[in-house]
């Protein structure tokens, strides 16, 4: 039952697709095939027997929250200089000028990770929980947690690619940090996704990269629930390879 769902509800958003998950148990998938149609989605379902007062983690795709590597630039003293200057190449990587905006942390000696948030989709995550009654706990691409789980395993990887609905996120760490990232989308078809991956893995500088794939299938009929390890948010449509 609901009420003694202690805690957050996980739900993914994304260009094509969206799910709703509670641990690896399946609430909600769809794949309405737009962004927008995407959000209509899951306004439906929140309006349709969800009781109020649930906690939520949205989860992002790639097509929808993308990152680049903004490089070591001349000049640049502070944190709020290096945001100047991944804001002001926004326009010439065909990203909204008004996306909202953050880099995770990097001494300004090394390479920084900028990640770009779809307006629409901000302004769509600010307002949704509180039309619904619920409380957002956090907002984050999903590519990001399982870079994160695949830098904590046994065998560190070269690089990490991610592929979600819309696209193939992709981030390679050297040993001073992040030396390539950048989401390509919208990518969908397999074919496409496997060339995408293997052009990144010949332009890397080890001779035979390690590289971990993680991915997220929208796939309702075959839920792979206790695939991976349930520290994984939307464990049920995840699975790894290397």
């Amino acid at each position: 039952m609901w009420s003694v769902w202690p805690e957050p509800v996980d739900v993914y958003l994304g260009t094509r697709g969206v799910a709703v998950c509670r641990g690896s148990d399946v609430l909600h998938v769809a794949q309405p095939g737009s962004a927008e149609a995407c959000r209509a989605e899951l306004r439906r379902w929140a309006a349709h027997g969800r009781p109020p007062g649930l906690r939520w983690r949205v989860w992002l795709s790639g097509g929808l929250c993308q990152p680049w590597l903004v490089s070591v630039a001349q000049g640049v003293s502070s944190v709020a200089e290096r945001a100047l200057v991944a804001r002001a190449s926004l326009a010439g990587l065909g990203l909204a000028p008004d996306a909202r905006l953050w880099i995770e942390p990097a001494t300004l000696d090394q390479s920084a990770v900028a990640v770009a948030l779809d307006p629409a989709t901000a302004n769509f995550a600010d307002a949704w929980p509180r039309e619904s009654g619920a409380r957002l706990v956090s907002l984050r691409p999903w590519w990001a947690e399982a870079l994160g789980h695949g830098l904590r395993r046994a065998a560190r990887p070269d690089a990490v690619a991610v592929v979600d609905c819309d696209s193939v996120t992709w981030l390679a760490a050297d040993g001073a940090g992040f030396s390539q990232a950048k989401a390509f989308t919208p990518l969908t078809e397999p074919a496409a996704i496997a060339q995408t991956i293997a052009r990144q893995k010949l332009g890397m500088a080890a001779e035979r990269p390690v590289v971990s794939t993680w991915t997220l299938r929208l796939d309702a009929s075959a839920p792979r629930a206790g695939a991976l390890h349930t520290g994984l948010p939307l464990v049920a449509f995840a699975e790894v390879a290397e």
